[in-house]
């Protein structure tokens, strides 16, 4: 399992015969496992190299040919949703990748404009540093703005409902009033 295999023709006869075995029935095995364990009807159709006598089948719960027929009486739309082929699966992974791509670039530029704003109330932008923004930039630090409002004011109901009395009020800045007169 630690190892990477490499994915290629095993030139020798024998080795390539030998791995043949071992893996299916390994495969025939998992079959087996997968239906008893999560109570499913699973086959596994095997076509070796050399089979005269055809396929090997496997089947998990009932018969291989009862499992194939459910199959193929299913609409071919119905089908396809079913089966994983490289592309499929790479595209599926792309597509997952380029979510999480986009996520953490809007991450990040909140975390920009967060720091752009701490930045400017420590005095430590020029004053006019907001004149080179765009539109679009000005729409993300209003959107930041309302985003951290809102977190800010959730802090302060958690803390007003585990803390309840007047010193927690004002250390959250309601100017020394009761919590429980707030509400």
């Amino acid at each position: 399992m630690g190892t990477k295999v490499k994915r290629a023709l095993i030139d020798r006869d024998s080795s390539r015969k030998a791995s043949y075995k071992k893996r299916k029935e390994s495969i025939q095995r998992k079959v087996l496992e997968l239906g008893t364990l999560c109570d499913v009807s699973a086959c596994s159709i095997i076509y070796g190299e050399e089979e005269t006598i055809g396929p090997e089948v496997t089947a998990s719960n009932g018969d291989a040919l009862e499992i194939v027929l459910k199959f193929r009486n299913l609409t071919s739309m119905r089908q396809r949703s079913f089966m994983f082929d490289q592309e499929r699966l790479l595209q599926d992974w792309i597509s997952k990748t380029e979510k999480q791509v986009l996520r953490k670039k809007i991450d990040i530029r909140e975390m920009d404009l967060i720091c752009a704003m701490y930045q400017e109330l420590e005095g430590l932008k020029p004053t006019n540093w907001f004149d080179g923004l765009t539109w679009v930039d000005m729409a993300d630090i209003l959107n930041v703005i309302n985003l951290t409002r809102n977190r800010v004011n959730q802090m302060q109901e958690k803390w007003r409902e585990v803390a309840g009395s007047e010193l927690a009020g004002s250390i959250v800045g309601n100017n020394h009033v009761n919590c429980a007169q707030g509400r």
